[in-house]
């Protein structure tokens, strides 16, 4: 699996190397733009994006953060708002919100419920401290790349599976240059160029609105 990780990798581009090298640090500054925006805390906006992420590229991931957040901030009922992922990832992004607390604990505990591990616990945890290698972020494209599965495969995830191929990332990073989540980030942005994932426009016009106020 590791080898192939870093084969996808060295087809990387300049570009791609750079944005996703820098990926969850920018991640964590989008997020700090939504959190000063409304008034709400940093790691509950980050559970948010963690929560909502199941389902949905970056950009729709964003959009729909930013618009929960935003009907939260107004003491809307968020269940108004449509998002892309599954109706039980809504309801924990909700349930953030609504925490009393904003520790960071509390809101990893929400995002794993029965799970030992999963990926919205280590994506919570990953965009909130961009620089702790300890955890990385495992979706259906990763295993998909680990395991050279075609897009059209259904994958399924198991504990077992996440911390192997978590594994194979740290094994893959060993002798470069970056760390195990921006690696993963990298070839994240190979694989979405290969694969022609894309957003649509006003998912694309939120996110660049957002992305623009990151100082």
């Amino acid at each position: 699996m590791a080898k192939q990780i870093l084969k996808l990798y060295r087809s990387a581009t300049d570009q791609e190397f750079i944005e996703g090298a820098a990926w969850y640090l920018q991640a964590k500054g989008i997020c700090k733009v939504i959190a000063n925006k409304f008034n709400c805390p940093l790691s509950k906006v980050v559970g948010v994006v963690a929560a909502l992420s199941p389902a949905a590229n970056w950009q729709q991931n964003i959009a729909d953060a930013h618009n929960l957040v935003l009907v939260w901030s107004h003491c809307i009922d968020p269940d108004q708002v449509a998002v892309t992922t599954y109706g039980p990832n809504k309801v924990k992004a909700i349930n953030i919100l609504n925490l009393d607390s904003s520790r960071e604990r509390d809101i990893e505990a929400l995002l794993l419920h029965k799970s030992k591990i999963n990926k919205t616990a280590c994506f919570f945890l990953n965009i909130l401290h961009p620089d702790n290698d300890d955890l990385v972020t495992i979706d259906r494209h990763a295993i998909r790349i680990a395991l050279n599965s075609p897009e059209s495969d259904s994958v399924c995830m198991t504990e077992k599976r996440y911390r192997n191929i978590a594994k194979a990332y740290r094994i893959a990073s060993q002798g470069l240059e970056i760390s195990a989540i921006s690696l993963q980030a990298v070839v994240w942005c190979v694989y979405r160029r290969k694969m022609q994932i894309s957003a649509s426009n006003i998912e694309n016009e939120i996110f660049a609105s957002i992305v623009n106020q990151i100082v």
